[in-house]
Order: structure tokens, then C-alpha cells, then sequence
């Protein structure tokens, strides 16, 4: 950082928290001077009648009294707003990217070219995943293993196909993108870990390969959201295609349209990383990409309940596929639409065993996104 951009970083972020300070301290005179004080008294006694002694000391008390809340009022107030809901921090971030270019995050970097990532490590690890620094170990990866074998097995006693994705993290498909600082793995635990599972005939998929030979080719990841777009989504839903034995074009194959992700009635995706970071009024160049080929998803089926449902009479294959995953899943429904009359999706953690039983689905899909491929220990909630 240049000192003079530095001294302007200083006296910006200085006026912004002195305005601040200045706004919550006139708001809290205001209503000291002119709030309501209601009159309770501070004590029972055991006469009706009270002495001008102790009604006047009652008065006095419960001024105090009310003195003493508002400045509790206002002490909640200036820690929620400045401190809880990371409001400095947000005017901190903006002032930082509008005089040098530069994030100053706690859970977002941004990487070159103006690329967002997540660096969070109570939310998954994804820079320990970058730099391979969190490998499993032997045992963890047994245990895994045993648990998915059970899991599996189960699935094709009830007469139902099972396959598991993970989407791989942002940072490990557009490494291009991060800041020299980190170093990058070639292989991943998570690398490690599914090709140990599919070893061990695990039905596991894994799109990285793909995903890295289109990276350059089309934008698969937003540049301003932790999440894969619909042409990243589609070739997860591909991989998932190609283990079944089932066609679909390739990438390049397919018609693609594209227009700004504020102009989408229904985007897949919110710019997470701007908005954590308050810029999201700021960067505002984001693109939202369609294929032609694949079905749209009516806003309207999804999201009110639990279960999401889509028909589509005209799809590739006549079945019906159920859809677990985390927030990585959303962008997969048109791809799986225009392959699969009949698809229900459902969040993880609002799935349970009786959704199996009222949908009695022909395929079971589970996605997870890398950075939680360590939850792979425990599907056994798919079945209980």
C-alpha cells in the first residue's frame, strides 16, 4: 500500500466512524430528552398514603432508573450495530476497496482480477483445502468408507440407485485467480478421498477434470458468490449422467445465454462474498449464464416446501430422482430437469427418512460441496 493511499484509507475510515458515533450519540439524547419515562414504584409499602419525602425520593429513583436503561439501550444498540451485525467492518471493507482496491475480511479475499473467495474456517476450510495442509487420515478415510459402504447397500436393497457428488470449492477450479500468498495443491484431500471411495466401489463422482478443462472457456463460478453457476452445475450434473451411462452434450455443445445477475427474476446465486463484505451495491457487473437445452426452474415450485418438485414430461429419461445437497444443489435442477421427468429436491439438513419413503424415488443423489466432504462420515441420516 502507497502511504498517501494509506493516509486517505486513515481519514476516511476515521470520518466514517466518527459520523457514526456522532449519529448514535444525537439519536440517544433524543430520546433521553424526549422519550417516554413511565412511573412505577420502586417499592411496596404498607401504607396507601406516601410522604412528599418518599414520593419525591420514588421520582428521583425512577429517573435514575431510567437513566441507567437508556444508556443499557443504547450500550446493546452501539455493540449490535457496530460490532454484532459487523456494520464497521462492512464501511471498513468499503472504504478499503474504493481507495485501494483491496478487501479487508475476516471470511473474504479477493483474489486477482477482481475474483471473491471464502476464507472462512468455522464453515468448512477452503484455503486448508487450497493449500492441501487438512489431509484425512487413514482411519478417517476407513471410517468413511465403512459408513458409505452401509449406507450404500442399503440404498440397493430398497431398489434404489445411489450416487454421491461433490462440487469442487471455487478456489480449486479457478486458482488462477488467488492471491500468490497461497500455495496451491495439485490434490486435495478431498481428491484423495474419492478416489480412495471409488476404489473401493463407493459410487461416487467427482467433476473437477471437467470443470478445469472448461474453466477458461466459460465462466463456471460467480465471481462475487462462494457457488458454481448453471454451466458449473451442468457439468456436475454430466458427471453424474456419464456414471449412469446416459448422454448429455458437452459444454461447448450446448446454447448459452447470459444477462446481468440483477436482471434475473430468479437467480441461483445472491453475491454471498460482496454482500458479507458490503459491496455488494458496488459490484454490480455479475452475470447470470442459461443453456438453452436445460429446463428453467419456476420459482414458484420451489422453496415453499420442504421437498421441491419439478415435472418434465418431454425429459431424457423417465424417472424419478431425488436430489439431497447443500446450497451448491440449486443450480443443478435445470440440468437434472432436462434429463429426469421427475425430480424432487430437498436441503440436507431438512431431509429425513420419511421424504424416501412418501417419494419412493428410481435414484438417490446427494451432493456436497468439497469443503464439507469430511460430512461424508455421517449420511447415515439418509436411511434412519
Amino acid at each position: 500500500m502507497k502511504k498517501g493511499q494509506m493516509y486517505i484509507h486513515i481519514i476516511l475510515l476515521s470520518i466514517a466512524i466518527l459520523t457514526y458515533s456522532s449519529m448514535c450519540w444525537i439519536n440517544f439524547a433524543k430520546e433521553m430528552l424526549f422519550g417516554n419515562l413511565a412511573y412505577v414504584s420502586y417499592d411496596d409499602t404498607e401504607s396507601e398514603e406516601k410522604s412528599d419525602d418518599s414520593i419525591e425520593k420514588n421520582k428521583i429513583y425512577m429517573y435514575a432508573k431510567s437513566f441507567d436503561d437508556k444508556i443499557k439501550q443504547f450500550d446493546y444498540r452501539w455493540y449490535n450495530s457496530m460490532y454484532g451485525k459487523d456494520s464497521l467492518s462492512k464501511t471498513d471493507s468499503t472504504i478499503t476497496y474504493m481507495t485501494i482496491d483491496e478487501v479487508i475480511s475476516n471470511n473474504v479475499l479477493m483474489g486477482n482480477n477482481g475474483w471473491l473467495f471464502y476464507k472462512s474456517k468455522s464453515d468448512g476450510d477452503s484455503i486448508a483445502d487450497y493449500e492441501g495442509t487438512n489431509l484425512y487420515s487413514n482411519d478417517y478415510m476407513d471410517s468413511i468408507l465403512e459408513n458409505l459402504s452401509f449406507v450404500q447397500d442399503k440404498f440397493e436393497s430398497m431398489g434404489i440407485e445411489f450416487v454421491i457428488l461433490v462440487a469442487p470449492n471455487k478456489e480449486n477450479i479457478y486458482y488462477e485467480y488467488m492471491p500468490d500468498k497461497y500455495i496451491h495443491a495439485d490434490i486435495s484431500r478431498t481428491d484423495i478421498l474419492i478416489d480412495y471411495l471409488y476404489d473401493n466401489d463407493i459410487n461416487i463422482v467427482n467433476p473437477k477434470q471437467e470443470l478445469l478443462h472448461y474453466h477458461n472457456d466459460f465462466q463456471l463460478y460467480y465471481y462475487y458468490d462462494t457457488h458454481w453457476n448453471q454451466l458449473g452445475a451442468y457439468i456436475g450434473v454430466r458427471a453424474i449422467a456419464s456414471f449412469w451411462g446416459e448422454n448429455m452434450p458437452n459444454l461447448d455443445a450446448c446454447s448459452i445465454s447470459s444477462k446481468k445477475l440483477s436482471e434475473v427474476d430468479y437467480p441461483f446465486a445472491s453475491d454471498d462474498l460482496a454482500e458479507m463484505i458490503g459491496l455488494k451495491d458496488y459490484l454490480i457487473n455479475e452475470m447470470e449464464y442459461e443453456i438453452k437445452e436445460t429446463v428453467p426452474t419456476e420459482q414458484a415450485l420451489y422453496g415453499e416446501d420442504i421437498v421441491s418438485y419439478f415435472h418434465n414430461s418431454n425429459a431424457e429419461n423417465d424417472l424419478k430422482v431425488l436430489l439431497i445437497g447443500d446450497s451448491f444443489r440449486t443450480a443443478m435442477i435445470p440440468a437434472l430437469r432436462m434429463m429426469y421427468t421427475d425430480v424432487y429436491v430437498v436441503y440436507k439438513l431438512d431431509y429425513s427418512s420419511k421424504i424416501l419413503d412418501e417419494i419412493c424415488p428410481d435414484r438417490v443423489i446427494v451432493e456436497y460441496v468439497e469443503r464439507y466432504s469430511g460430512q461424508l462420515f455421517d449420511l447415515n441420516f439418509l436411511i434412519e
